[in-house]
């Protein structure tokens, strides 16, 4: 199975700190940055071909990937409109490249390799991942879902009592399918919102799969990638190198 990285966005609540630099190419570590860890975790669970959307100075992110990230293949997808759009419109212009399924993540999560390989390993072939251990906060996105574990609403307006999604997923083929088709019905509506929002549609039942309160992160502010180079990302490394399970 391939996977899909939504790297197009501007980052502007880390702009400060971010420059004109993509925020995904922020270093978590000394000559780490937070895409190429999303590679390393990738690759540690034998995903050996990925789709890069670039947008907002996409081209930094070509420079220092390549189409090559160690034996990992890389294909780029340029959403030129990136300023008006979001996540769906990303996935949907990947739509040739990810017609047998794919994984699909941010470019800026930070995250324990185990949280993938649970999720490849679910039995559901739709799935998203969410954290039910750790409390949400106002800035989380929630997920609202019902007795069969299926996702039926994603905001951060819900109440903090619902549980925290995280943005990475997968879909099979006629997930991928069925989701490109809720897209065209109304490209008008659905271009501007995030995909898992488009995933609690009626049309297509989605699973959510815990992460187990593994360590995670979304680096959306300079506190978020503080975060992530004191508390997530040092876990992180210890596992992959020493192969410690929390």
């Amino acid at each position: 199975m391939k996977a899909l990285i939504f790297a197009a966005g501007k980052g502007k609540r880390i702009k400060e700190l971010a420059g004109d630099l993509p925020k995904c190419l922020l270093e978590i570590a000394l000559g780490k940055t937070i895409i190429e860890n999303l590679l390393d975790v990738l690759l540690l669970n034998n995903i050996k071909e990925v789709v890069i959307v670039v947008g907002y100075n996409g081209q930094k992110i070509m420079s220092k990937l390549g189409n090559q990230y160690k034996n990992m293949k890389i294909t780029y997808i340029w959403n030129k409109n990136f300023e008006t759009t979001n996540s769906s419109y990303s996935f949907y212009i990947t739509k040739d490249y990810i017609k047998e399924g794919c994984l699909h993540f941010n470019a800026d999560n930070v995250m324990h390799p185990k949280i993938i390989e649970i999720l490849i390993n679910d039995p559901h072939k739709d799935a998203f991942m969410y954290d039910n251990i750790t409390p949400a906060c106002d800035e989380d996105g929630k997920v609202r879902i019902n007795n069969k574990g299926i996702m039926l609403e994603v905001s951060k307006k819900l109440d903090n009592k619902y549980y925290w999604i995280i943005g990475s997923g997968k879909l099979s083929a006629e997930g991928v399918k069925k989701t490109v088709k809720i897209i065209e019905k109304d490209m008008k509506k659905w271009k501007k919102v995030n995909i898992p929002i488009v995933l609690c549609e009626k049309d297509i039942d989605v699973y959510v799969v815990s992460t187990k309160a593994l360590p995670f992160g979304e680096v959306d502010t300079p506190e978020d990638l503080k975060k992530a180079r004191e508390e997530i990302y040092p876990r992180i490394k210890e596992y992959m190198e020493n192969k410690i399970f929390y």
